[in-house]
């Protein structure tokens, strides 16, 4: 059986590999450490209760968990095209309670009708999505 990501990091000499590669990474090359600077600067604000924009009330992981879905699931949605581009302040992607509802209304679609769709069931889904870029 295929070990996990988890149990595989979980070994030490794993987690030092890792982070040795991060470390490297980060000292040489300059993009990526401006990358890693931005997210810890954002992360930070969000914790300490920072400005969220107006009108939205969670990010991409907050809606995730909202959800009851993995992060992965729902940006696998978005690179799907199942709905529009959600705001994006500060380099983060956020949502507001409409759209948190149409989210969830795909949901229960995708649920109802599982990983395999019939011809019929995929222009459902089609109308479905149809539905959710009409309302955002």
């Amino acid at each position: 059986m295929a070990q996990s990501f988890k149990e595989w990091y979980a070994k030490p000499e794993n987690k030092k590999a890792i982070s040795e590669r991060r470390r490297k990474k980060y000292a040489e090359d300059s993009v990526y450490r401006q990358q890693v600077l931005h997210r810890s600067t954002i992360s930070r604000a969000l914790r300490n209760g920072g400005p969220t924009p107006e009108g939205y009330e969670c990010c991409m992981a907050e809606a995730a968990e909202h959800l009851k879905i993995t992060l992965w699931k729902l940006r696998w949605w978005r690179a799907q095209n199942y709905f529009p581009e959600p705001h994006i302040y500060k380099g983060m992607l956020w949502f507001n309670n409409n759209q948190l509802l149409l989210l969830k209304k795909l949901q229960v679609y995708i649920e109802s009708v599982g990983a395999r769709r019939s011809r019929s069931q995929q222009e459902d889904l089609d109308s479905v999505v149809s539905f959710i870029y009409a309302n955002w």
